[in-house]
């Protein structure tokens, strides 16, 4: 239960029961995954537990004498509800989580109107000066002003809404072109 990939490879005898253990495992699921550093130690051992109850008996017979030792020790102690120890050689992945700093809440003043220049108040503001200001134009000066990822069709949109709401203003006396 070491957190190599591996526990023993080229036919090598296995060094620790932990690793008897491991290959058995792999023999009959070869995608069985090694501790992950955030699965703590007694969650692993059981998942170990299960996996040697689910091998089958070929495998199940070849494990030496100490590795079966512990399996039934294991396994009794984690049926009644106790925590199984882990087997000679285990080596411990797990690396707890490092607990989130806490942001503490805090209450600010808030505007529902935007502090800044907008966009449609450049727009109008430019057309007011010139109402027949180009889109190119409306976009050079937004550009200016750090509006960089506006479509031009965003652009002619507030451009016409604004010349229609002039005109409709100065139809109504309220608005007249400098």
């Amino acid at each position: 239960m070491a957190t190599t990939e591996a526990p023993v490879q080229n036919g090598a005898e296995p060094q620790t029961v932990c690793d008897e253990l491991l290959i058995a495992i792999r023999q009959h699921k070869p995608n069985f995954r090694l501790q992950r550093e955030n699965e703590a130690d007694p969650e692993f051992v059981e998942r170990v537990l299960q996996a040697i109850a689910d091998i089958p008996d070929e495998i199940y017979d070849t494990l030496t004498q100490p590795a079966l030792d512990w399996f039934a020790q294991a396994a009794e102690i984690a049926n009644t509800g106790g925590e199984p120890p882990a087997p000679d050689g285990f080596v411990s992945g797990f690396k707890p989580k490092q607990p989130k700093e806490k942001k503490l809440i805090t209450r600010e003043k808030k505007s529902t109107k935007s502090a800044g220049l907008t966009m449609g108040k450049l727009i109008r503001q430019a057309i007011i000066t010139d109402k027949d200001v180009s889109v190119q134009d409306l976009e050079a000066m937004l550009a200016q002003n750090g509006f960089t990822d506006i479509k031009r069709t965003t652009v002619f949109s507030f451009q016409r809404g604004s010349l229609d709401t002039l005109k409709v203003a100065e139809e109504m006396g309220r608005f007249s072109w400098a």
